[in-house]
């Protein structure tokens, strides 16, 4: 296997990974995803999110993020794995 391709795999894996995670965390409304604290928002982008769009909108942020990650990580894994 070319290590251009591994590396792809792996980029891909993360991808998935993050969009699960985001996905996952929106769905138990887990508080560092979905609330994170005020004070964050210079160094967390959930944080910031929240300030200037609102929890509400930051839930639906996040299940797009999530969708988006998973999906571009399924299609980069593909496409990797085509190439062999």
């Amino acid at each position: 296997m070319e290590r251009t391709v591994v590396f792809q795999v792996i980029g891909s894996m993360w991808a998935i990974v993050i969009g699960l995670i985001f996905v996952w965390g929106a769905v138990k409304k887990w508080k560092a995803i979905v609330d994170p604290p005020d004070e964050l928002w210079p160094f967390y982008t959930q944080s910031f999110y929240k300030k200037f769009i609102g929890k509400e909108s930051l839930l639906l942020q996040t299940y797009i993020v999530g969708l988006g990650c998973l999906g571009a990580g399924l299609y980069y894994l593909f496409m990797a794995i085509s190439r062999q």
